[in-house]
This record gives C-alpha cells, structure tokens and sequence, in this order.
C-alpha cells in the first residue's frame, strides 16, 4: 500500500477507510497496545531490521478526528510512542532511499508527534505508565488504553 505524492492530513491513501475516535476505541476495547500494533500478521520493516510491530490492520490504521485530521496509528503507536518523533524524522527521510513513495508525508510527522504526546499524556495521567514502572510494563498491561486515547483526544488542542 503506498501513498500518494501528494500528503495531506485530511485523507486516507487511496480506498483505506478513517474511523472515529470512538469506533476505534470500541473495536480495540480492552486491548494493550502489544496486541493493537502487533494485528498485521506480517512484519514490517524499519532501515532494513525487522519489527513485529505492523500495526492495526488496514480497516482500523486511520483514525479521523474531531478537527477532521486522519491520523495513521501506526505512526501514533510505533514511531510515535515507542520510537519518539527524532526517529520518526529519521526514518522519514530513510524512506527516500527505501520507500520515496511512503517518503516525507505531513500525515506521518503528525501522527508522530500525537504519538510522543499520547505517550507523555499516559506517563501523567495513568499509573502503569508511571515510574519506576517502565513504558515497556505499561505497554504490556495496560489494557484501557483505547479509553486513555480517546480522552485523550477530547482534551488535547490538536494543531
């Protein structure tokens, strides 16, 4: 599935459905987020290493908010909140060489950067994201975390 050359924040790829906040929160209800990002059966790859990670599968990948901006939660939950929005730039611009069509899309630096938010959201206001817990304990049992995103999405000024 590639994207278009053309990057917008307020379309999906080319036939890839967008959710609502509170459809994806129900489908994904009582999950954490190992088993949200790990859906895809297939690995995806990242400068050429492996990672399981292949996020929601493509009916649940794009979330439309409020503001009418469709996030990629793939980019929300991996590059966002687990790799930071530095390596999300990185990879972005490793795709040039490896994916140009995927490259340097205004959806994946954004859906970065609400992931790294997301993530400071749940380190404040969630205990199992709370140290000395580590964001990898939280990751593995916090199963409410669709309902942390979903209030999340209601509270935060999304630009």
């Amino acid at each position: 599935m590639s994207k278009s050359k053309t990057s917008s924040l307020y379309t999906t790829p080319a036939g890839e459905p967008a959710r609502t906040v509170d459809e994806w929160a129900e489908h994904f209800k009582n999950k954490n987020w190992y088993e949200i990002v790990t859906e895809m059966p297939t690995p995806s790859y990242l400068f050429g290493l492996v990672t399981p990670e292949g996020g929601p599968k493509p009916d649940w990948r794009y979330v439309k908010l409020k503001n009418n901006k469709v996030l990629d939660m793939r980019h929300v939950l991996v590059m966002g909140m687990k790799y930071g929005v530095v390596m999300g730039v990185l990879v972005e611009l490793g795709q040039y060489i490896f994916e140009p069509t995927s490259a340097n899309q205004k959806q994946d630096y954004y859906s970065n950067w609400l992931g790294a938010s997301f993530l400071k959201y749940l380190r404040k206001n969630v205990e199992s994201f709370k140290p000395p817990r580590t964001v990898a304990d939280g990751f593995k049992i916090e199963r409410r975390l669709t309902e942390h995103f979903r209030k999340f999405a209601e509270v935060t000024v999304v630009k």
